[in-house]
């Protein structure tokens, strides 16, 4: 139906009516009498709204000030929310290992390939090993060889290998040993011999033995022993002492001999005070525990050496209460102090002397009391990954580990060692198992177990009929049907295609036949061109192409069946 145009009355000059006429473009009714004041429509995706003074209709585009929600809010997991308006460009950055692509309305967010080259690591011989980054990615992934050989070696550093896989380690017992195995136990057990269990020897019989090749006691026996004991005296004068009825004594001399037993010990030694009535000559050493008193006004050492236990006293030339006594620090080894060829004073430690003409060692002497100022040389300074500290002589330096570290110190030495974490060491992997770890911030390893490995695949067809594929014994075909879809196998890869000819039966009993397609004697304008196909009626007919350039060829029919 057309468009009605509205009419409108004609009025002269006195307000009376004179005749009708149709609305023009530069006619309007006012918003008082039910129109909108305007005679001209506003442009594209304009709205109709109210003028700022409230005064008429108008069209205008909305700003987002004029939005009752003109933003939108972004969070994320840290930062602050930050809000977008409406018209403003939000920016999606991938951060380490992740790369965002918008395109065709969508925003496509990806983590970047690593180094990894996909596949399955781990094996009955063979322990996968990963390096993990920031972001708990595989950057890296290899194997390292398990160990599939015990070495054994025996007394003669004879060594042989045991393979774990195929090999079975025996236990054979040699001459006077038997090996049983009971469980996951290896018992290995001596042979009994020929004796009779038992006590061999007593006060008056000794045990004799026979020990074999191997150390065992093959044969045991006992010999009489004797019970008398026969003693002299320096006169010759002989006793016989029964060793198992009599006593026998040994008496000392008063003031030059005593004796005393001390359990299974007897000791002769001279009494505490010993009468000589004549000269005593001694001629080896001599020791005096307690104190020596000469009196006399003349005692002759005539010797290289003499030993004195703490001091020497000198009386001076008066004699008094007061004296000089010289004395050592009780030695630990072997000490030797040299006075020297001079006529000179001994200087003290704990007195003040000036000394001149005087070279001290500081390679072989210990300087003490001398304050850090006093020095050049009086911090040292230490280095760390991060930051320095100046340490001065005399201060202490502590050395303190962090996360997963435990520093001790002994006696001249400071160890810097790895906590120990909750992994339980060992191997973890195999041909059913993938090992599955958890790493902290310190890249340790803090838990580690094993998760097994599904060794069936289940394959369905479009019949909902289902089998099992046996992953590693059994084989899973691909299979065409003829003239309809074609299977390949080829670097890992299984490719599923229509053959040149295809014959399809449609429900409707009609068969499609083969149809080559060529194009003209000039070809078509460009390469790579569509062919769009259109189905009208009771005819399938290729009506249009669209070249690369996305124009249009139509207005022809190409060909029809």
């Amino acid at each position: 139906m057309a468009d009605r145009i509205p009419i409108k009355g004609i009025f002269n000059g006195s307000g009376d009516p004179t005749g009708l006429a149709e609305f023009t473009v530069s006619d309007s009714i006012g918003y008082a009498d039910g129109g909108t004041g305007l005679t001209t429509l506003g442009t594209a995706y304009q709205v109709l709204q109210v003028n700022s003074g409230a005064t008429a209709l108008e069209y205008t585009t909305i700003s987002n000030q004029n939005l009752t929600n003109s933003t939108i809010s972004i969070a994320a997991d840290s930062g602050s929310t930050d809000p977008i308006s409406l018209g403003e460009t939000l920016t999606i950055s991938g951060d380490t290992g992740i790369t965002t692509t918008v395109g065709a309305n969508s925003l496509s967010i990806d983590l970047d390939d690593t180094a990894v080259t996909p596949g399955s690591y781990g094996s009955a011989t063979a322990i996968p090993t990963f390096t993990v980054d920031q972001q708990g990615r595989l950057t890296a992934a290899s194997t390292i060889n398990v160990a599939t050989t015990l070495n054994i070696s025996d007394d003669s550093s004879t060594i042989t290998g045991i393979s774990l896989l195929n090999d079975t380690l025996n236990f054979k017992g040699d001459t006077g040993i038997t090996t049983t195995i009971s469980g996951d136990s290896i018992n290995i057990d001596l042979d009994d011999t020929a004796v009779t269990p038992g006590t061999y020897g007593s006060t008056t019989a000794i045990p004799t033995f026979t020990v074999d090749q191997q150390g065992r006691i093959t044969n045991v026996s006992t010999n009489t022993v004797s019970t008398t004991l026969s003693i002299s005296d320096d006169s010759s004068t002989t006793a016989s002492i029964n060793l198992l009825n009599d006593t026998l004594n040994i008496s000392g001399t008063t003031n030059e001999i005593e004796t005393s037993i001390t359990g299974d010990t007897i000791q002769i030694g001279l009494p505490d005070d010993v009468t000589i009535g004549n000269n005593l000559s001694v001629g080896n050493n001599l020791t005096i525990t307690g104190n020596l008193t000469v009196n006399g006004t003349t005692t002759t050492v005539n010797s290289t050496e003499v030993n004195v236990q703490n001091a020497f006293v000198f009386e001076g030339t008066t004699a008094d209460e007061y004296e000089t006594t010289l004395t050592v620090t009780d030695p630990t080894a072997d000490r030797t102090i040299t006075l020297p060829n001079a006529t000179g004073q001994v200087v003290l430690r704990d007195t003040t002397d000036t000394l001149t003409n005087k070279i001290i060692s500081g390679a072989s002497n210990t300087l003490s009391n001398i304050g850090n100022g006093s020095l050049t040389n009086s911090t040292t300074t230490f280095t760390g990954d991060s930051g320095t500290t100046a340490i001065a002589l005399g201060g202490t330096l502590n050395v303190i580990g962090d996360t997963g570290i435990t520093v001790s110190a002994t006696t001249g030495q400071l160890s810097v060692d790895l906590d120990d974490t909750a992994v339980t060491p060992g191997s973890y992997g195999s041909s059913t198992a993938v090992p599955v770890i958890t790493i902290d911030q310190q890249g340790r390893i803090t838990s580690a177990s094993t998760s097994s490995i599904s060794t069936d695949l289940t394959i369905r067809d479009s019949s909902s009929t289902t089998d099992t594929v046996t992953l590693g014994t059994d084989t899973l075909s691909f299979l065409g049907t003829d003239n309809e879809i074609t299977a390949t196998v080829s670097n890992n890869a299984v490719t599923l295609a229509l053959p040149y000819a295809v014959s399809i039966e449609t429900d409707t009993g009609l068969i499609q036949r083969d149809v080559n397609f060529y194009s003209r004697a000039d070809g078509l304008s460009t390469a790579n061109s569509t062919l769009t196909f259109s189905a009208g009626g009771d005819t399938n007919v290729f009506t249009a192409f669209t070249y690369a350039d996305g124009t249009t060829g139509t207005g022809s029919v190409l060909f029809h069946f």
